[in-house]
């Protein structure tokens, strides 16, 4: 199963000068046509640039997401993008990607968890608190899985925040060029004295 490590894709670059892989200049001084192949997530993109920016049309196919894509962009700015997936189902756009996140935002989940988190009695006791990291997948169908702790404070705060990230049914999952995608995500959860 394919995932996406979230990272920044908003071509936040201007293209100077481009030579593709059989040695022909496709982009002069940020003017010109070209095809661009990122096996990171399996995309072939072409289109044009203009003052070192993406301009007009461009289109594309992504393996990762099994589909194909059509995007405007005026200036470098995406204006708006359309992907159809295998089954011909077409969906609009206007980011390349959508982080996942929980319903409501980061207040919502503040709120889930200062209502949901009993401090383990022990730790409490020993005056023990710090952080726990914790990586997972937000699935297309924004549930979790592969829930793992990346940095430990304590055994029995480490369980408990391991209970409530488990817990979490409300999640938006992250998109792709507008198609639900799994992404792994990481959450810091603070036990403060």
């Amino acid at each position: 199963m394919e995932e996406f490590l979230a990272y920044n894709k908003n071509y936040h670059y201007k293209m100077v000068d481009y030579i593709d892989s059989l040695g022909v200049q496709c982009v002069v001084q940020g003017n010109g046509y070209c095809i661009e192949v990122d096996p990171k997530d399996k995309t072939f993109e072409e289109g044009l640039y203009r003052n070192g920016l993406r301009d007009s049309i461009w289109k594309g196919i992504s393996d990762t997401s099994h589909t194909s894509f059509v995007e405007v962009y005026q200036q470098g700015k995406l204006i708006s993008g359309v992907s159809t997936q295998k089954d011909e189902q077409t969906l609009n756009y206007s980011k390349v990607l959508i982080l996942p996140a929980y319903k409501g935002g980061i207040a919502a989940f503040s709120r889930y968890l200062s209502s949901h988190l009993t401090y383990p009695t022990e730790a409490y006791n020993k005056k023990i608190g710090g952080k726990v990291t914790l990586s997972f997948v937000v699935k297309k169908d924004g549930t979790l899985t592969d829930i793992k702790i990346l940095k430990h404070v304590y055994p029995s705060i480490d369980t408990e925040a391991l209970r409530v990230l488990k817990n979490t049914r409300d999640w938006e999952p992250g998109r792709y060029r507008g198609v639900p995608v799994r992404i792994v995500f990481i959450q810091t959860i603070a036990f403060n004295l």
